[in-house]
């Protein structure tokens, strides 16, 4: 008779024995328990509507979603596994990177020598005539 995903709502105008007509026109038109003379309920009805149909389905589905998400929570704990992200050469490499290094820092150290010999005449030929 009615969709099943207003439940709450239906449940809470069934209680308030509301007729089927006016049951059929709100779960039609949810907005027309803004005015509730319209639809042939009192005031007190629609703010029970809203209050035990509207909020409490409301609550029930944000409460299945925190459990779900609780759920995949723990299922993604228990079903990732660790995957160790060394490779067992690290210290090896590390040892090639550092000659490497050195190397590098050597040939800088010995051009900027060659500039100041330079600088200073030594690496010069003009200089070197006796």
């Amino acid at each position: 008779m009615y969709p099943s995903r207003n439940n709450s709502l239906i449940t809470s105008m069934q209680h308030l024995s509301i007729p089927a007509s006016a049951i059929s026109s709100i779960v039609a038109d949810p907005s027309s328990i803004a005015s509730p003379d319209s639809i042939g309920i009192s005031a007190s009805s629609a703010t029970y509507i809203l209050n035990e149909g509207f909020i409490k389905g409301f609550r029930i589905v944000f409460i299945l979603n925190a459990v779900l998400t609780a759920l995949a929570t723990v299922a993604s704990v228990v079903m990732i596994k660790h995957k160790e992200l060394t490779r067992g050469d690290e210290g090896k490499l590390k040892k090639e990177q550092e000659r490497k290094v050195e190397v590098e820092r050597s040939d800088v150290e010995m051009a900027v020598q060659g500039k100041r010999e330079k600088r200073h005449g030594r690496g010069d030929m003009r200089n070197d005539i006796t």
